[in-house]
């Protein structure tokens, strides 16, 4: 999650960070998942590990970003933070939340991941979903491109990576959000995610877990969710 993308927000005050978090837990607990030691990708503020944290007290969470400044780094509330992850075959659980659409090379940054992880850890990524839904919104976040179902399959096919869910997340918005982002006012540049009260928040967040069921897994939304481990340890 790029640190741009909650400079003017409190993700814990938002349903938009928040439908992400259900569906990092509703994934940990479908799969029965006893992460001991995670790695938070491109962490931003850490809002997701030190969610987890709460849920998770056994969990040592590792907040990884490269723009954290030295002022950031170090261990706060049994979350650690640091622009670079080096041990060997330690983590259990990767994360990697909105962050593959910053890079140029998307495969080499999960590769560069993967011998921190160990042979059987369980990734859990989010993406933008949908080339077509581009707008100013993507500009402002320093985004590469936004993906379908077959392009992210395709990068972990070639790492050899075994599928176990992916789904689209936001479903109830797609159709009014690709009307939005066609008109030319969306095509400024700027950042979509705005404070929202508490009452809409409530309600987004009921309506949004219609993506976390069986049928959910048939409509289109703005983010692509994937839940994946390694077949065997790529070399």
């Amino acid at each position: 999650m790029d640190l741009s993308e909650t400079s003017d927000l409190q993700p814990s005050e938002h349903w938009y960070f928040l439908h992400k978090l259900e569906w990092l837990i509703h994934s940990i607990n479908k799969y029965n998942l006893n992460p001991s030691t995670s790695i938070d990708i491109g962490a931003g503020i850490g809002f997701f590990s030190k969610e987890l944290k709460g849920i998770y007290p056994s969990l040592v969470p590792n907040c990884v970003d490269t723009n954290y400044l030295d002022s950031d780094l170090g261990e706060t509330g049994g979350v650690f933070f640091s622009t670079e992850y080096k041990v060997e075959s330690s983590a259990d659980m990767v994360l990697m939340m909105d962050v593959l659409e910053h890079v140029e090379s998307d495969e080499q940054l999960i590769r560069a991941y993967l011998s921190s992880a160990t042979k059987d850890a369980t990734w859990l990524i989010t993406v933008p979903a949908f080339q077509s839904l581009w707008s100013g919104h993507d500009v402002a976040l320093g985004h590469f491109r936004r993906y379908r179902k077959k392009q992210l399959l395709t990068i972990l096919e070639n790492l050899n990576f075994e599928v176990m869910d992916i789904r689209y997340l936001f479903t109830p918005i797609f159709i009014p959000l690709w009307i939005l982002r066609k008109t030319k006012q969306n095509q400024k540049i700027h950042n979509d995610l705005q404070k929202q009260s508490k009452l809409i928040n409530f309600f987004a967040l009921k309506i949004m877990r219609i993506d976390l069921t069986v049928i959910n897994q048939y409509f289109p939304g703005s983010t692509l969710a994937v839940v994946a481990k390694l077949r065997n340890r790529h070399e």
